[in-house]
């Protein structure tokens, strides 16, 4: 299953935590490594850090990317988080 339209998002490798997509929308994607383009409006995009889900709900638009990265945080471990790393086309 591949979600076509204006967002993408990009695993970053060698992170030293294992990041990946486990679902969007409530279903799994083709590719939990990315790219994964999805329709402009609202999703929620689950993603998984080293076991542990965190779920993203936001409003994308069209020509938006976001990367999803690993943070470290002191007593909770790995957090996956989306960034998003160009705005919108003018």
């Amino acid at each position: 299953m591949l979600f076509r339209s204006d967002f993408v998002s990009y695993g970053a490798p060698d992170t030293g935590a294992q990041v990946s997509i486990v679902g969007v929308d409530g279903k799994p994607p083709a590719e939990p490594h990315g790219p994964v383009e999805l329709a402009p409006g609202n999703h929620t995009i689950t993603l998984a850090c080293n076991g542990a889900n965190t779920p993203h709900t936001l409003k994308f638009a069209a020509g938006e990317v976001y990367q999803f990265l690993a943070r470290q945080l002191p007593g909770k471990g790995c957090v996956a988080t989306l960034a998003r790393v160009r705005a919108t086309n003018p």
